[in-house]
Order: C-alpha cells, then sequence, then structure tokens
C-alpha cells in the first residue's frame, strides 16, 4: 500500500463518517502514531499506515 498523505487521510475519515451516519451508528475514532503526525503536524508527512482501535459497545 503506497504512503498516504493528510488529504487522503482526511477523506478516508470523512467517508467513515458518512458510512457510520447511513447506518445510524456512533464509534469512537482515536488516530495514533503517524497519522496524527500527518494530520495535525505536518501537511505534507506521510502516514504507512493508520493504527486504529476499535472497541464493541454493550448496552
Amino acid at each position: 500500500m503506497a504512503p498516504l498523505l493528510a488529504s487522503e487521510l482526511c477523506n478516508s475519515f470523512q467517508r467513515l463518517s458518512e458510512e457510520l451516519a447511513r447506518r445510524k451508528t456512533r464509534a469512537p475514532v482515536y488516530i495514533v502514531r503517524g497519522a496524527v503526525m500527518a494530520l495535525g503536524c505536518d501537511s505534507r508527512r506521510l502516514a504507512h499506515d493508520v493504527d486504529a482501535f476499535i472497541r464493541e459497545r454493550h448496552a
């Protein structure tokens, strides 16, 4: 997989948000490591992957 630019990461998170809204689902998203640096600190920086943690909530 090719490295991702900050703009590509933003687009991916936007698509995730739209899909969750379509399903009427809410989910916390925690962004860490290289993706944080690309999004928050240096838009020219590349992220080679996005680390994710998803925890299912039980009612």
